[in-house]
């Protein structure tokens, strides 16, 4: 959590990589405002339980543009917490980039 000292508009991305062979349903999301209690942006995986799988990890992708007051923050969260995600630096990220005020 980062937490902003004045009002600015801030880009904020995410990927997350998850393992999809055991959970049917696998959710990335982007929380800002006081602890993440406002959803900016939402990335949903889903499947049947009784699919044939020949893909081990999807990719989620999600980001946006939000205008944020001292004391907002920014967060990310994977559901369910015991999701398998892909850690390489290069495949899972979460970044934020000043745009202006």
């Amino acid at each position: 959590m980062y937490f902003l000292q004045g009002k600015t508009t801030i880009f904020v991305s995410l990927q997350v990589v998850f393992d999809v062979s055991t959970l049917p349903l696998m959710v990335a999301e982007i929380g800002v405002r006081t602890y993440g209690s406002e959803t900016l942006s939402k990335c949903i995986f889903s499947r049947s339980m009784n699919a044939t799988q020949t893909q081990s990890y999807v990719t989620c992708t999600s980001g946006g543009v939000v205008k944020m007051s001292a004391g907002d923050g920014i967060s990310l969260s994977v559901h369910p917490s015991n999701v398998g995600v892909y850690m390489k630096p290069s495949c899972t990220y979460f970044g934020a980039f000043y745009v202006g005020q």
